[in-house]
């Protein structure tokens, strides 16, 4: 049984168990053969360890949006031209919306890639530790907005 509380083992376990960042291309090779029109996307899992617990970042879309409006997720988009591979389209993404410096994070690993059926996107998920300093700040920042 993981104790949660241990943040120290908890990343050990995540390392060990999620692929390493460098073989995400790889990941999606494999999918995307079977979904070759899909569109690729990345997505951000930033946690911190806040008040000795682990904490999730996640965002709430825009109510403005045509598509997902007001859904909470993770910080991501969709792979641009510019990105050089699907981690530089999670890490712009994040740094986009909620400024989260690529510097300030350690990656973890990858998981497999999701697709989409409604949107048509595949989905690259990918873990990472984040300073509590800047992530505490920008959750207390967020919450104390919305209220």
């Amino acid at each position: 049984m993981l104790d949660f509380t241990n943040t120290a083992e908890v990343l050990r376990v995540l390392r060990k168990r999620l692929t390493p960042v460098e073989q995400a291309e790889s990941l999606i090779d494999t999918i995307e053969g079977h979904q070759e029109h899909a569109r690729k996307a990345a997505v951000l899992l930033p946690f911190f360890v806040e008040d000795g617990r682990l904490q999730l970042a996640l965002i709430r879309r825009a109510s403005t949006l045509r598509a997902h409006s007001g859904e909470i997720a993770f910080p991501g988009g969709k792979v641009d031209p510019s990105d050089h591979s699907v981690i530089m389209t999670a890490l712009r993404e994040a740094h986009e919306e909620i400024g989260l410096e690529p510097a300030r994070v350690e990656a973890l690993g990858v998981l497999p890639p999701v697709f989409t059926v409604v949107s048509n996107y595949l989905i690259t998920r990918w873990w990472r530790t984040c300073q509590p300093a800047w992530v505490g700040w920008y959750c207390k920042r967020a919450r104390s907005m919305s209220s």
